[in-house]
C-alpha cells in the first residue's frame, strides 16, 4: 500500500515541477493563492533557482520521476535489482527534504517571498520520506 501512496506523491511532485517549468518556459503568470502570483515568479526566477547549475524544477522532474518509477517497480514486485531501490529511494528522499528545508529557509529569511508550488513540493518531499 505504501508504494501506491509514494507513486501518487511522485506524480503530484512531478506535476508541480512541470507547472513551474512550463510557466517559466512560456513566461506566463503563475496562479498562486498564498503569494498572489508576484512572489511565486520572484522565487522561481531568483538566483537560488539553480542547484549545481541545474534549474530546480529539472531536478524535481528527475527526483519525482525516480520516485514514481521505484514505486511502480515495488507495486509490480520488482524492488531489488543490483542495488536495493528502496534504500536508494529513502536516501534520495532524505536529500530532497534537506534541500527543501534549505529552500524554505531561503524563501523565509533571504527572499522574504513565498512560492506556493515550492512549499507544495517541500510538503510532498516530506511525505515521501515519511
Amino acid at each position: 500500500m505504501a508504494n501506491i501512496w509514494t507513486l501518487l506523491l511522485g506524480i503530484a511532485g512531478f506535476a508541480v515541477a512541470f507547472y513551474i517549468w512550463n510557466k517559466k518556459r512560456t513566461e506566463t503568470p503563475m496562479v498562486c493563492v498564498i503569494s498572489k502570483g508576484k512572489d511565486c515568479k520572484a522565487v522561481v526566477t531568483s538566483k537560488y533557482n539553480n542547484t549545481f547549475g541545474i534549474p530546480n524544477e529539472i531536478l524535481g522532474f528527475l527526483y519525482y520521476g525516480f520516485v514514481a518509477i521505484v514505486s511502480i517497480l515495488g507495486i509490480i514486485g520488482i524492488s531489488h535489482f543490483i542495488v536495493d531501490l528502496n534504500l536508494l529511494l529513502r536516501s534520495s528522499a532524505i536529500i530532497a527534504v534537506v534541500f527543501s528545508a534549505y529552500f524554505v529557509i531561503l524563501m523565509a529569511f533571504v527572499l522574504k517571498k513565498w512560492c506556493d508550488y515550492c512549499i507544495a513540493s517541500a510538503i510532498i518531499s516530506t511525505l515521501i520520506l515519511i
